[in-house]
């Protein structure tokens, strides 16, 4: 038999053990059906690739992004693939901080849109499966002719993932975060803290962006509960209660009950909560972050920015550790 070696040319292949660290509600074409999906992976790394190497020239992003990780003419130079799955669902989200005079859970606050009042109940509930955090997987990515500054590229959004981002529904609230490690030593997933360059149109890192380290835990749960009030306890001192001139500006829509709250547009907020696990002392620790990565916002940049720098003063006084400028 004929092996032709030209066909395994300019091909490497990385491979990574992943494990959830916070439930993931990820799914395919039905949302009651949880799929652990290549195509989601890569979404996310096509988004922290955009936000560390994109453009404001969105027709030359496009282009380079093109020539990565390939588009309807173009084959792309990434391949993704999941083997090794060890996951477990479930339905509903136990344990979370109980905040305010109704004793409500902070998981549900964050998780809006996921859990739906039941009477009988006398409580929230979940209404979409997930992943259920311990589970894990090996993650393959294959490159093929990418240059060494395009492999640099995709492990530093891995790294973005691993550090800040997450996978599935309300990601940016902190569900679904996943830790990556390298099989190889001689992979590195470092910690991007360089924040520098000027405001994008969309969502990217540049000298305006920020890291709140809030909580070091000894559960998911519990680290997820300190980022999770931290951010309301922020928004909320934005404003007076039942004042909505400014909090509509870190994310619209804003929907409040028995409240009228006019929104013109739809935008996703430029804050990204996130849990990860590190070792110390041979016992696990959860490290709790809040990462703003704001964007050169196309309405009344004026309130855009008192909103934020009011959530990000107090976000300051809540953190043990704070980056960027």
């Amino acid at each position: 038999m004929e092996f032709y070696i030209e066909r395994c040319k300019n091909r490497e292949e990385l491979v990574f053990d992943c494990e959830v660290i916070t439930p993931m509600f990820l799914s395919g074409a039905d949302p009651k059906t949880v799929e652990l999906r290549p195509a989601s992976i890569k979404g996310a790394l096509r988004f922290w690739w955009r936000a560390l190497y994109g453009d404001n020239n969105i027709d030359e992003m496009r282009k380079k992004e093109a020539d990565l990780f390939g588009n309807t003419e173009k084959k792309s130079k990434v391949k993704i693939y999941i083997n090794d799955e060890k996951i477990n669902i479930e339905t509903g989200v136990n344990g979370g901080k109980i905040y305010g005079k109704f004793n409500l859970k902070i998981f549900d606050y964050l998780a809006f849109g996921l859990c739906e009042y039941n009477k009988e109940l006398k409580g929230n509930k979940y209404i979409r499966p997930h992943i259920v955090p311990g589970s894990t997987f090996s993650l393959v990515i294959k490159l093929h002719n990418c240059t060494q500054t395009e492999k640099s590229q995709i492990i530093n959004a891995l790294s973005c993932i691993h550090y800040y981002g997450s996978i599935g529904s309300r990601s940016r609230n902190g569900f679904g975060c996943i830790s990556i490690k390298p099989q190889n030593g001689e992979t590195k997933l470092e910690q991007f803290k360089n924040f520098n360059g000027e405001l994008k149109k969309y969502t990217s890192f540049s000298n305006h962006s920020k890291i709140f380290e809030i909580t070091y835990a000894n559960t998911w749960e519990n680290a997820l509960s300190d980022i999770g009030l931290a951010y309301r306890e922020a928004r909320l001192s934005i404003e007076a209660k039942h004042k909505f001139n400014l909090r509509p500006y870190i994310a619209k829509p804003l929907e409040v009950k028995n409240e009228n709250v006019h929104i013109s547009d739809r935008h996703a907020k430029p804050y990204f909560l996130h849990v990860r696990k590190d070792i110390k002392n041979g016992k696990p620790i959860f490290i709790g972050t809040i990462l703003f990565l704001p964007y050169s916002y196309s309405g009344n940049t004026n309130n855009y920015n008192e909103a934020c720098n009011k959530l990000n003063e107090y976000l300051s006084k809540k953190c043990i550790y704070q980056g960027g400028r």
